[in-house]
């Protein structure tokens, strides 16, 4: 007997944790990205002078059907150049990883660490290829959180999910930075200069988002 009631109460309560798991992510809007106007980037950042738009590889944006692409170099008053590219999109699958994508163009990943560059959290990877070192700073932002229910079901399986999630869900923009001068206050000072202009890019999605509600 005591068994049997052991038995139904465990179902009980597992039917209870199913039906709140179902509730609460019945109700849980997921973020979304945007896509951005990378267009309007500015070729002049400061002390470093963008050239023309580089080409994007025909495979590369059939693989990524919804993103925008835009890749520039960009060269400082002594000479230094860093290539700077930014991809937004519609769908987070379209938002590509450096982690994945330079290494299937040939580059060997050596060493990979984080640093913050004016108060940006960014990714640094070392990579060779044919006796060629470089250097990419990378990082992903423009995250707009949906508006969530006050019902407490809603809210725990929100905190619930954004444990077990890609931290990346929902990001808007992966900016990354390249440079084959193996000089890191030159990938630093560049990105400096870049952050002030993401954010503009940001900002105005989080406004274009906000329209949207309405």
């Amino acid at each position: 007997m005591r068994y049997t009631q052991i038995c139904a109460t465990t179902c009980c309560a597992l039917a209870l944790v199913a039906c709140v798991t179902d509730y609460g992510f019945g109700k849980l809007p997921i973020a979304q990205p945007r896509a951005l106007a990378v267009s309007t980037f500015p070729t002049n950042l400061g002390d470093w002078q963008g050239g023309g738009l580089l080409p994007v590889d025909p495979d590369v944006q059939a693989k990524l059907p919804s993103a925008k692409i835009i890749d520039r170099n960009y060269t400082n008053s002594i000479g230094e150049t860093v290539d700077l590219t930014l991809v937004t999109a519609n769908d987070s699958l379209d938002i590509h990883d450096p982690v994945v994508c330079l290494p299937a163009q040939g580059w060997q990943i050596v060493d990979s660490s984080q640093a913050v560059y004016g108060g940006q959290l960014v990714n640094i990877l070392d990579l060779t290829q044919d006796g060629q070192s470089m250097r990419a700073v990378y990082w992903w932002t423009g995250y707009y959180p949906p508006k969530l229910s006050s019902h407490f079901w809603v809210q725990d399986a929100a905190k619930f999910r954004a444990k077990m999630i890609n931290k990346r869900e929902g990001e808007s923009l992966m900016v990354r930075i390249l440079s084959t001068d193996n000089d890191p206050n030159e990938l630093e000072d560049f990105t400096k200069a870049v952050l002030p202009e993401v954010k503009k890019l940001t900002d105005d999605g989080a406004m274009k988002s906000v329209a949207r509600q309405y």
